[in-house]
């Protein structure tokens, strides 16, 4: 992986530095090193770590080592949807000042142990969906953060389940338009900040009271 570190920046020295490391210690496959390796390039776009074209060219060459390390592969089909993203799918800058008050873990059950349990009767709701899309999209600090769960009340009939749930696994073609079985298919594709804004509305308009 060498062989062109020394034209690359400075952060994505340090995105291939962790892709090693998950590799090397953690005992990650090299698909899942891969997949990690995207994400924490995502996150250094996000941050302006890295400027869009910093990012493409490195999604790229890391596309060609795959490539040439597996003999082919869906690689490229596997980051095509993030090479040359737009920039609506990068986090804006008062979405960032609110997650960097926050604190960013890599799983849900990390964040949990965090928290500590909810009150009785309630589960700790992601407002940007916890799905893979995002989490490959924004990085789990992102998603797993602790300026984007809120406790909500759970359980038969309860605003998570009779409410938010049910209408997000809805099919509502006049919100979605035509192609999305669900509202969270379509969710899924949108910027974080529109599925940020989008997750409070639902919060707001089924009565949850917003800290």
């Amino acid at each position: 992986m060498g062989v062109w570190v020394h034209n690359i920046s400075s952060a994505c020295r340090k995105v291939l530095r962790e892709m090693k490391h998950l590799m090397l210690v953690k005992r990650l496959n090299f698909d899942a090193a891969f997949d990690a390796a995207v994400a924490t390039a995502r996150k250094y776009l996000a941050k302006g770590e890295l400027n869009q074209g910093e990012y493409d060219d490195y999604v790229r060459k890391l596309v060609s080592i795959a490539e040439k390390r597996k003999g082919g592969g869906d690689y490229a089909d596997r980051a095509r949807r993030l090479v040359g993203a737009p920039r609506s799918e990068v986090l804006s800058p008062r979405h960032l000042r609110l997650l960097d008050e926050g604190v960013g873990f890599k799983t849900f059950k990390e964040l949990k142990d965090h928290l500590g349990p909810p009150p009785p009767g309630h589960v700790w709701h992601h407002i940007v969906g916890q799905n893979a899309e995002n989490i490959s999209r924004f990085g789990p600090e992102y998603i797993h953060n602790t300026a984007n769960v809120i406790a909500i009340p759970h359980g038969e009939g309860s605003v998570h389940l009779a409410r938010i749930e049910a209408f997000l696994n809805s099919s509502r073609p006049e919100i979605t338009g035509q192609g999305f079985k669900r509202v969270r298919d379509w969710l899924k594709t949108k910027s974080y900040q529109f599925q940020y804004e989008y997750g409070v509305m639902l919060l707001k308009r089924y009565g949850v009271p917003l800290p």
